[in-house]
């Protein structure tokens, strides 16, 4: 009976290289290669040579075996384990920052400059392009005036009292969202209704006086307090947000708590006061009309 056990046991056991969990995993198969003993067995499953003893194993039965030194170190680091190199710092970085400043700049020179070079001409030479202004019924022009001139407007005044409330709160969640989109803001509502309000104005002047030359000294005033508006929001409010967001980030890695908002979001608010009172000369020009005379109608 005991020999009969011992070979029942021998037929049915597991060849070499498996262990227990692998053993439960791997299908029931019958080994012509089955050792002689119990004994003999357990040697074998301790054996060190893991590669050798698995390699023939089915692959759902062999068990995850840690890679050697050699292989491991080929393998990419994962962020957590990542360390910047000694000698490099964020620096490094610094030019390409320093080339995309100079690109907003040049952007922001460059429209000034077209949008001034426009009036001038307008105003000392004639309409320009005036088979253009000519061709564009008035009422496109009317409308456009209007709702770029609202967009404008609204844009300015909403921007700064968000601005206002978000400083105040000295939150750095609300500071952080905030100057991360209001560039966007600009550059999608404020800055093309500006633009847009400038030249349709232009076209109105064309098609109710002939030439911009010839327009009241309102129309002229709400025009020119258009472009000195461009060029006071372009020097001080667009060229400081990227700045601002930068304080802010250093700002959040500090105590928020105990101290105040970094000094260039504080002169923001002065600037953005000025603003204001530009949107507000320009539509008191529009609807006060300082000069004007309506003519008699006989």
């Amino acid at each position: 009976m005991i020999a009969l056990a011992l070979g029942l046991a021998d037929g049915f056991a597991p060849r070499p290289g498996y262990s227990l969990r692998s053993a439960a995993r791997a299908p029931l198969a019958y080994s012509t290669q089955a050792h002689n003993s119990l004994l003999l067995r357990a040697t074998m499953l301790e054996v060190q040579d893991v590669e050798t003893t698995t390699r023939e194993l089915p692959f759902y039965a062999r068990e995850t075996q840690p890679l050697p030194l050699q292989e491991t170190a080929d393998l990419p680091l994962s962020s957590e384990d990542y360390q910047q190199p000694q000698g490099v710092t964020s620096s490094a970085l610094a030019p390409k920052e320093e080339e995309n400043k100079f690109v907003e700049f040049a952007a922001l020179g460059t429209w000034i400059a077209g949008l001034s070079s426009f009036l001038l001409i307008n105003n000392f030479v004639g309409p320009w392009p005036a088979a253009l202004l000519q061709a564009i019924p008035v009422k496109y022009f009317g409308l456009t005036h209007a709702v770029s001139g609202m967009l404008f407007g609204g844009g300015i005044i909403l921007t700064t009292l968000i601005e206002w409330l978000a400083t105040n709160s000295k939150n750095a969640d609300v500071l952080n969202f905030y100057f991360d989109k209001v560039p966007a803001l600009d550059a999608l509502v404020v800055l093309p209704a500006l633009t847009a309000s400038i030249l349709s104005g232009v076209g109105l002047s064309v098609d109710h006086y002939d030439s911009l030359g010839q327009a009241p000294f309102h129309v002229v005033g709400a025009i020119s307090t258009l472009l000195a508006f461009a060029a006071w929001w372009a020097g001080t409010d667009l060229t400081t947000q990227g700045a601002a967001m930068e304080a802010i980030e250093e700002w959040t890695l500090g105590d928020t708590e105990n101290t105040d908002v970094p000094r260039i979001v504080q002169l923001r608010k002065i600037s953005n006061v000025v603003s204001c009172l530009f949107v507000a000369a320009i539509y008191g020009f529009m609807v006060l009309k300082p000069g004007y005379t309506p003519p008699l109608v006989v």
